[in-house]
């Protein structure tokens, strides 16, 4: 399992087979896992069937560990693109600005000109996403590999640019709709911002306590398992969006050590779709009983999350369950409703 998030493309439809190119040029020049990368418009690794577009959207991108950017006059026109944009920058996220042909840095507008820009068809720029985005994944790069395949994707990229067209300028509906979806991710950034200089003045105010040991043993503890909860938790919720809505439940049933039984509740029609993708397998007895099938890659993935984080739930320190009552006003059971639906029903 990937201890970070996964490696955002923000690009506009129109420039779809440049990032399909662009994909390919990661996943077999740098090694990188196919599930390692996000792409709305592409097969594999966009947004998966049934699942809210804009919280997965929204979702992907906070949780992403790096937002690759293909600059293009398409994506400037692309409200979508610029909202994408702003919470790159909002979040912080570590960031790759692929400039598009006929893109150059003097046709940058003035937001973006400050920003050090790499150019898609410069060797040497490529060769400086080479070096950073393996390391996300404790990963190094074959030079040897990285090469070649860079190579290809050079070839092949003149064609490609030839067949990009100029993506239609956006309705004024969409406009006001995708301004609303910008305020959005700038409230997500100032709630976030608010978090952590709330946490700031804690930790601040707790370091003043008297026992200075044991008050620094206490931070650790908690410090860093806080990290190391929020970071399983974005794991798990992540992998667990990708699967049906009924394939949902049945993995909080599994999780338990419980049978899945639809009943009012889950009628078989919305378990069918689960059941005919591969992701539950119904009991050989014959009985309304399903499992979930962890031969389907993306249900091994939401176990292997799952486990994960039951595996630090079962370590956790006496502090951290401190920590999570005081929070959350409730006890620390991963295995309970109430954590599920807080942290996985979005």
């Amino acid at each position: 399992m990937n201890p970070v998030g996964r490696i955002f493309i923000s690009h506009a439809t129109s420039d779809k087979p440049l990032a399909e190119a662009l994909i390919d040029l990661f996943v077999v020049g740098l090694g990188l896992a196919s599930e390692q990368i996000f792409c709305s418009s592409v097969e594999g690794h966009t947004i998966p069937a049934g699942v809210e577009f804009k919280d997965f959207m929204q979702h992907e991108l906070t949780t992403g560990s790096a937002v690759v950017g293909l600059i293009s006059p398409a994506y400037l026109e692309n409200i979508w693109c610029v909202c994408e944009l702003g919470a790159t920058w909002g979040l912080t996220k570590e960031f790759y600005p692929v400039l598009i042909p006929p893109m150059t840095y003097k046709s940058l507008p003035p937001f973006l000109s400050s920003t050090q820009s790499l150019l898609v068809d410069n060797e040497s720029h490529l060769d400086r996403m080479s070096d950073g985005l393996p390391k996300l994944f404790g990963k190094t790069c074959n030079i040897a590999k990285w090469n070649t395949k860079k190579g290809q994707f050079l070839k092949l990229l003149p064609k490609l640019l030839k067949g990009i067209t100029k993506q239609s300028r956006p309705t004024d509906q969409e406009i006001a709709d995708l301004r609303k979806e910008l305020q959005d991710y700038r409230t997500l950034v100032d709630e976030l911002t608010q978090e952590k200089e709330q946490l700031s003045v804690k930790l601040a105010a707790v370091s003043k306590l008297k026992d200075k040991k044991e008050t620094t043993k206490v931070l650790q503890s908690f410090g860093g398992e806080t990290q190391q909860f929020n970071q399983l938790v974005a794991n798990a919720r992540s992998a667990i969006s990708q699967v049906a809505w009924a394939t949902k439940e049945a993995l909080f049933q599994w999780y338990r050590g419980d049978d899945f039984r639809p009943g009012i509740d889950w009628p078989y029609e919305d378990v069918a779709p689960a059941v005919e993708s591969g992701e539950l397998t119904q009991d050989s007895s014959g009985e309304a009983v399903f499992e979930v099938n962890e031969e389907k890659p993306r249900v091994k993935n939401a176990t292997g999350a799952l486990r994960e984080l039951r595996r630090f739930a079962e370590q956790a320190s006496p502090e951290f369950g401190e920590f999570f009552e005081q929070k959350y006003d409730d006890n620390f059971d991963v295995t309970s409703r109430d954590f599920w639906d807080r942290f996985f029903k979005r």
